[in-house]
């Protein structure tokens, strides 16, 4: 078997969540930051006002609108290297069949990729000293984006989670019925927030199918090594 793992440390949500929907956002984010940074990493509490963004009033007030969508992430990881003391390089990624795809969006269930071109891909980033955010259906569907729902209606699931995600292995599995069969399997390590905290390893098809990732935000330090002269 083929492996490899940053190890990032699991950041649970608060009880009782600052937000109603739930602090996946900013719990991904400070467990990056920790493992990025470690003790000089922020707090909780600076990484949750990273998400927080001014909206002003027709009559010329303001108010904070917390944005813990896609692009709210992107926001927050820049407000987080810009105006506090952590550097980061943050970046866009996706498996996509064209160069067409722009980042203000996950791309949840799509472009269809093969699960083999995903976990090579992000075990690459990874490897390069980045940890890899994306957004996913936290509780697993079977059918993928679509469901039938009580009225017989087929109806799209959403996304509602983000995962961080620090490593991705290779090895054989064995056919369950097949003696002698076995077939490669790529699975990605999932550092997540949600049911107290805990990481996994998941089969990169169902977290493509079942779960609906999509595209990362990927984050390393700037300074994360000097360049060397070639050999």
């Amino acid at each position: 078997m083929r492996s490899f793992c940053h190890g990032v440390g699991v950041v649970p949500q608060p009880s009782p969540a600052r937000n109603p929907g739930g602090d996946c956002f900013a719990c991904s984010v400070t467990a990056a930051m920790r493992f990025l940074f470690g003790d000089d990493a922020p707090s909780f509490d600076t990484v949750w006002t990273a998400f927080q963004q001014e909206q002003k009033r027709d009559d010329g007030s303001t108010w904070l609108h917390l944005s813990n969508t896609w692009d709210g992430m992107k926001s927050a990881l820049h407000r987080l290297s810009h105006d506090g003391d952590w550097p980061l390089e943050v970046a866009f990624a996706m498996v996509a069949p064209s160069a067409e795809y722009r980042e203000m969006f996950s791309y949840s269930w799509g472009p269809r990729v093969s699960g083999y071109d995903y976990a090579r891909q992000l075990d690459a980033w990874l490897r390069a000293g980045n940890l890899a955010l994306g957004e996913v259906m936290l509780h697993a569907c079977e059918t993928g984006e679509w469901k039938i729902d009580g009225n017989g209606k087929a109806v799209r699931n959403h996304i509602d989670h983000f995962w961080l995600y620090d490593g991705v292995r290779c090895g054989w599995r064995k056919h369950p019925s097949v003696d002698g069969a076995r077939s490669l399997v790529y699975q990605i390590h999932v550092v997540d927030s949600s049911a107290g905290g805990r990481a996994f390893w998941i089969d990169v098809d169902d977290l493509l199918h079942r779960h609906g990732a999509g595209a990362w935000w990927l984050v390393r330090r700037k300074d994360y090594g000097d360049l060397v002269e070639s050999a």
